[in-house]
């Protein structure tokens, strides 16, 4: 009888191990309130790399954006391009001629290579809704030398806007009245290139651009 006893002590022990062996363990208890102050941790570390980035390439800590009523460029900037009835487009030389030159032959002291003239209505169209477009400042950010291949001269009210465009880098940079407004990336090199390659179907770098 003690031994039956025993016996039956043992079987019971083993069915009571192997119910908890199968009964299922409970997930981790998960601290969302930690978890939230590691993820916002990151945001601020993240922002402050980019912030250090911008100031090192000495970029604004936004990307700019052009909109009806452009709030870093200024309502009336905005408005002198959409109001522009004559644009003139050229190839200029990617780096400031360090010789004195005639004005009329220099854009913000890259000389002009080649000049497209004064660009038909379609296309004079065609740029002012690319440099309308907010989505098209929104580029990468670039820690290339600015090289700007080709500029436009956009007339509008006795004001003139001058874009030199970067296709090295993917960036502009505006002028209004000889004055620098700001340099930014783009994000809109297939429209550019598709504004820009017919006006110098001549000028072989322009057309090896992709």
């Amino acid at each position: 009888m003690p031994r039956f006893n025993i016996l039956l002590s043992l079987v019971l022990i083993h069915c009571a191990l192997v119910a908890c062996a199968q009964k299922p363990s409970k997930p981790p208890i998960r601290n969302e309130g930690k978890e939230k102050t590691a993820l916002l941790l990151k945001v601020k570390r993240l922002q402050a790399e980019n912030d250090s980035l911008r100031k090192l390439l000495n970029l604004p800590k936004s990307l700019p954006v052009i909109a009806e009523e452009n709030a870093l460029l200024g309502k009336d900037f905005s408005a002198l391009i959409k109001q522009a009835d004559s644009i003139f487009a050229y190839t200029v030389a990617p780096f400031v001629s360090e010789l004195p030159t005639n004005a009329k032959d220099e854009i913000q002291k890259h000389k002009i290579t080649a000049r497209a003239g004064k660009i038909c209505p379609a296309d004079r169209k065609q740029l002012v809704a690319i440099l309308m477009d907010k989505h098209n400042f929104e580029g990468p950010i670039s820690s290339c030398v600015f090289v700007p291949g080709v500029a436009f001269e956009l007339y509008a009210k006795e004001k003139v806007v001058q874009v030199l465009v970067c296709f090295s880098c993917d960036e502009w940079a505006f002028f209004l009245d000889g004055k620098k407004v700001q340099l930014s990336s783009y994000n809109a090199r297939k429209d550019l290139l598709a504004l820009v390659k017919p006006l110098f179907s001549k000028d072989a770098k322009i057309q090896a651009l992709q």
